[in-house]
């Protein structure tokens, strides 16, 4: 979840309900609004390789620190993060009492993707998953929820059901210096639909995997507070690529890490 989308979300219930009838807890209609205003103002765009977007290595390399080393911009006032990501299989799970075809298709897409730019093992798994994704409306029961479901998650999937957001994820770490992702939950609100539905799955399964901020100065990428990408780029792409070299690993800080990651992002941009 990002605080602009939701400032930006509560002026478009002030424009099209008045001041007096905005709900704290946007619904489809609002969110179908703010949809059709980023589209129309040029933002949440869908091309993978935008051309009026060029970076070279240098700044693949520095995207990657801003993205991989803090949780939010507001960290790099203080210490960074050593680096965290997944360092086991991912067993991947869609739960949800509204669900489409499209969705299904959507994180099997998804998923492949992560396998691919990973080199994990990713497959689907209902019984023991620990990467699970949650498309649900407030006060939704579930039936059958897997077992692993339990204290903190629990919680939190419950407090996250409770507020405005449109989508967020939470990720569970565990090993030396909490380095090591052991579980990732993703909830997004069934109220949002359509292509909106679709930047919310790419955004919070990708973050799941460690690239946890976002910062305004990051372009062109999903990781970035104004919106103006709605779907992974083939930048975002080399982000999850360098973060899962097998070279870095998990608990690195920032200056063990920048030398090699500046090496892997020379060597998906050569040249540039």
């Amino acid at each position: 979840m990002r605080f602009a989308r939701i400032t930006a979300l509560a002026a478009v219930c002030a424009l099209t309900l008045g001041i007096a009838g905005c709900s704290s807890t946007p619904d489809e209609q609002q969110f179908a609004d703010y949809q059709s205003l980023m589209l129309s103002i040029g933002k949440m765009r869908g091309d993978r390789r935008p051309v009026d977007a060029p970076y070279d290595a240098a700044t693949l390399a520095e995207n990657f620190r801003r993205i991989a080393f803090f949780q939010t911009p507001d960290d790099r006032t203080r210490q960074a993060k050593r680096l965290t990501k997944w360092d086991g299989p991912i067993r991947f799970a869609l739960y949800g009492t509204d669900l489409t075809r499209k969705d299904a298709l959507t994180v099997g897409d998804l998923m492949n993707r992560v396998s691919r730019l990973t080199d994990l093992a990713v497959y689907p798994d209902a019984r023991t998953p620990n990467f699970m994704i949650f498309i649900l409306s407030p006060g939704d029961q579930i039936d059958n929820l897997p077992s692993t479901i339990e204290g903190s998650v629990a919680s939190d999937l419950d407090q996250l059901a409770r507020y405005a957001w449109d989508c967020s994820v939470h990720a569970y770490t565990a090993g030396p210096n909490d380095s090591e992702i052991t579980t990732a939950v993703v909830y997004i609100r069934a109220a949002v639909k359509d292509f909106y539905r679709q930047a919310c799955l790419h955004e919070e399964i990708f973050q799941g995997l460690g690239l946890f901020a976002d910062d305004v100065t990051v372009r062109p990428s999903i990781f970035n507070d104004d919106e103006e990408f709605a779907l992974l780029t083939e930048h975002d792409e080399h982000l999850v690529r360098i973060l899962y070299d097998p070279r870095l690993r998990p608990g690195m800080t920032a200056q063990q890490a920048m030398p090699m990651a500046s090496s892997i992002a020379r060597g998906l941009r050569p040249g540039l």
